[in-house]
């Protein structure tokens, strides 16, 4: 009995803590990811904003950064934008803001985008965003790869961390589980006993007054008051066998 209840309470308990760690891990990763696409969805709007450039700062105090921004993002950013015709036919490509990217694969990752028809998205580490201009559409892609890469990272960390403390905690289920579930079981240990013990005891007094009505209904004849007595402590002895046989069958359960 205590090893059944001790096996079912480590897997509920090992099931909520996987659930829960679960949740968690997949909460912290997408909220890290919105936090990563709405920063480089910003600085995305303020280039589309200014064709594709960030307002010049010499001419003034930067105001125009966007809350939270930092002054020095506009320094650290490495983008390129393209501008396309409606039909899909690169009018230029600016590459002088990044290292990675030539001319010919910036022309052909905005062409696949203007197949497409795609507003915003990834493509690869850069993220990209579609604003609509007087001469055709232009295209502007932000290098996302290192802010990908610590996204990734932390995924995996965060993974290892949860595997970790579960696999810490399961141990520590499975060595006080007995414990945790030991008055439980000796509770129901006891109160099977009792009625074990209960059934035998009444089955006494119940046979001594189903002899004494066979007695009188001998000296006296039938009578309707002994008729009742009889049947109900016969009702009596069926249902106590019933609770006996009950409280075994629940026994030979537990114990296999």
């Amino acid at each position: 009995m205590i090893r059944s209840l001790k096996i079912k309470f480590i897997a509920l308990a090992l099931t909520a803590l996987f659930v829960l760690l679960a949740v968690i891990v997949t909460g912290m990763n997408l909220l890290n990811y919105k936090e990563v696409v709405e920063e480089a969805d910003t600085m995305l709007f303020l280039l589309s904003q200014n064709k594709g450039a960030f307002p010049d700062f010499r001419e003034g105090p930067m105001d125009w950064l966007p809350p939270g921004m930092s002054p020095e993002a506009p320094f650290q950013a490495r983008f390129f934008p393209v501008l396309v015709t409606n039909s899909g036919e690169v009018i230029h490509a600016e590459t002088s803001r990044i290292f990675a990217i030539d001319s010919e694969t910036a022309s052909r990752y905005a062409q696949d985008i203007a197949q497409k028809g795609s507003a915003r998205g990834f493509v690869e580490n850069y993220r990209y965003m579609s604003f609509s201009e007087k001469f055709g559409t232009r295209i502007t892609f932000l290098d996302c790869g290192r802010e990908l890469d610590l996204y990734h990272n932390f995924i995996l960390f965060s993974i290892g961390m949860s595997l970790l403390g579960y696999a810490v905690t399961a141990i520590a289920v499975c060595f006080f589980a007995g414990k945790f579930i030991r008055p439980v079981a000796e509770s129901y240990e006891k109160q099977k006993r009792f009625i074990t013990d209960a059934g035998h005891e009444i089955r006494t007094p119940l046979t001594i007054i189903s002899a004494n009505v066979d007695v009188l209904k001998m000296d006296m004849g039938e009578n309707q008051c002994l008729e009742d007595i009889g049947n109900q402590a016969k009702r009596l002895a069926g249902l106590t066998n019933e609770l006996v046989c009950l409280a075994r069958m629940e026994e030979a359960a537990g114990s296999r």
